[in-house]
């Protein structure tokens, strides 16, 4: 189970015995009807274009090593009034402040007035 199920394009199994079944017989599946793709691109389109929120106000940096993971924080606007501004938080808030919205998305530019999901 996951975000993307029962959403037109994934075959869905309600119990453990279901999953083992189908997975036992994947061969006889078969493949997605040119509707399911095109639900299939649009959902993965939201997900991995539209839904992650591109930070410039706040740059995290990960570190890993063998020996220990760490991250590190660095703030790139100085003023009170730069935090107001800023795109990428007042996007996140607008967000925020209407919680009928069931997900975060950023149109980019060229799809200001395409059709989303």
């Amino acid at each position: 189970m996951g975000r993307y199920d029962h959403k037109g394009f994934t075959i869905d199994s309600e119990s453990r015995e279901e999953f083992l079944e189908r997975v036992a017989r994947i061969q006889e599946i078969s493949r997605l009807s040119p509707a399911q793709q095109e639900l299939a691109e649009r959902f993965a389109y939201g997900l991995f274009v539209l839904r992650p929120l591109p930070l410039t106000t706040v740059a995290v940096e990960y570190h890993k090593s063998y020996e220990r993971s760490s991250s590190e924080a660095r703030i790139n606007i100085r003023s009170k009034e730069e935090w107001f501004k800023a795109p990428d938080l007042r996007a996140l808030a607008d967000w925020m402040a209407h919680p009928r919205q069931p997900d975060f998305l950023i149109p980019h530019p060229e799809q200001q007035n395409a059709p989303l999901l």
